[in-house]
């Protein structure tokens, strides 16, 4: 595949120039193939090492216990840990699956290393494809893969944590604002709040950051502001919906930054 040839610049419209980037088929087969990455990569949390027992990793518990459904009067950890749903939530199929048919590994953790496999494939295959617009596809691959090995994958994001989550909506956002699609902006902050509320004010702070310097440079932009509006506001509407439905009381966004 030639490289993208980026020396004219984006064009006027603060756009990164389209690149031939494979078709449908491509990225479907590249995705399974990071997804069976990732379940190697994660595998040791089946029957090597239990990361709720693990340091730095104290917050897995938690997770776990949302992902398979257990009582949580018996856990102690502020509300806030089970406003991130989108993982553990993801993660309750294949977790039943496991108890019935996988009797031999971690049926818990089984949940939670699917459903962070197929956010962390997702992400490398964004990755290959914001690369690809700017570099040939075996460099982007190379980004992908240097994404795949780097610490935080292996040790936090596949071993019980939620953060894959958050990682794949930053990405998914950044691969929105480059090729200018800023009407899924509302899209990933839905998701991005299931997956963790810290993503609302980081990526609102972001996008606007990208839209001021877009202004910058190229003019009048106003069209896309309304777009990171709208990511805001469906960014705290749902954060303070999921948590007034689990409390079972009425919490405001700023009630649960308190």
């Amino acid at each position: 595949m030639e490289s993208l040839q980026t020396s004219s610049g984006a064009t006027a419209g603060g756009r990164v120039p389209q690149t031939r980037f494979p078709g449908a088929k491509y990225f479907l087969l590249l995705w399974f193939l990071f997804v069976a990455i990732c379940f190697g990569l994660g595998y040791p949390t089946l029957q090597r090492y239990d990361p709720r027992k693990t340091g730095g990793l104290s917050d897995t518990h938690k997770y776990y216990a949302t992902s398979t459904g257990a009582d949580f009067s018996v856990y102690i950890f502020k509300d806030t840990f089970r406003g991130r749903v989108l993982v553990p939530y993801v993660a309750r199929p294949f977790y039943w699956f496991a108890l019935k048919y996988l009797p031999q590994w971690n049926a818990g953790f089984f949940g939670l290393l699917i459903a962070n496999a197929l956010f962390c494939a997702t992400t490398a295959c964004l990755i290959v494809s914001i690369g690809s617009k700017f570099v040939d596809l075996s460099t982007a691959l190379l980004g992908a893969t240097l994404y795949l090995l780097s610490f935080a994958i292996p040790n936090l994001q596949l071993a019980g944590m939620i953060d894959s989550g958050e990682a794949c909506f930053m990405i998914a956002l950044t691969w929105s604002l480059l090729t200018g699609k800023w009407y899924l902006l509302p899209l990933w902050g839905l998701l991005g709040a299931l997956a963790k509320e810290t993503f609302v004010p980081f990526f609102f702070v972001f996008s606007f950051t990208w839209w001021l310097v877009e202004r910058r440079q190229y003019g009048s932009q106003s069209s896309k502001l309304k777009w990171i509006i709208a990511l805001a506001i469906v960014g705290l509407v749902t954060v303070s919906t999921v948590h007034s439905m689990i409390l079972g009381q009425l919490k405001w966004p700023w009630q649960i930054a308190a």
